[in-house]
């Protein structure tokens, strides 16, 4: 929604809103608060604003989390997690898998050297140099890519990061992948 930016697109949700239409439900999602009036709805009942604390793990579902990927965490790691991620669900699963390939709960010096580590260095070098090709564009097809890589296994390259969850997701309804920011 935040690309949006339109004051009439801001009145026609919130006369929406204020109809009171029985069992229409909006869910907007933006970085910004929607329209001038969101404070005063939400305090009439109309809307709930769901900020980045509800998002955030807390130490208990830190330690549930990784119990459910089958790693045991004392309270200090997962206190010691919490701080270094504010709570962040990727910059956990980045941890999680430093995690599954040290033994160790370690704190990088950064979220970029660990997603470097844990991620980037764990694939093929045909891959990150298809990566590097691929990188300048928001969405590319296979068309796309197979035009750019000229060594003719892009498919399989992309099959391969998709499957190790590695920098690119696919659309099916437009047939597109695209790299994650």
């Amino acid at each position: 929604y935040h690309l949006l930016c339109s004051a009439e697109v801001d009145w026609f949700l919130e006369s929406l809103i204020k109809a009171e239409i029985t069992n229409l439900h909006i869910v907007i999602m933006s970085r910004v608060i929607f329209g001038e009036n969101t404070s005063e709805l939400a305090l009439k009942g109309y809307c709930n604003l769901i900020g980045k604390q509800h998002f955030e793990l807390t130490k208990a579902e830190i330690i549930e989390y990784y119990k459910d990927c089958g790693v045991q965490l004392k309270q200090s790691e997962a206190g010691e997690l919490l701080a270094y991620t504010e709570g962040w669900i990727s910059a956990l699963y980045l941890c999680l898998l430093n995690y599954l390939q040290q033994g160790r709960i370690e704190k990088p010096v950064s979220l970029q050297q660990l997603l470097d580590k844990v991620v980037y260095q764990q694939c093929s070098d045909n891959a990150k140099e298809l990566l590097l090709l691929l990188c300048i564009f928001d969405s590319f097809s296979l068309a796309q890519a197979e035009f750019l890589w000229t060594k003719g296994n892009a498919e399989t390259l992309l099959r391969e990061l998709l499957h190790k969850n590695a920098f690119i997701s696919y659309d099916p309804m437009n047939q597109t992948y695209q790299l994650h920011n």
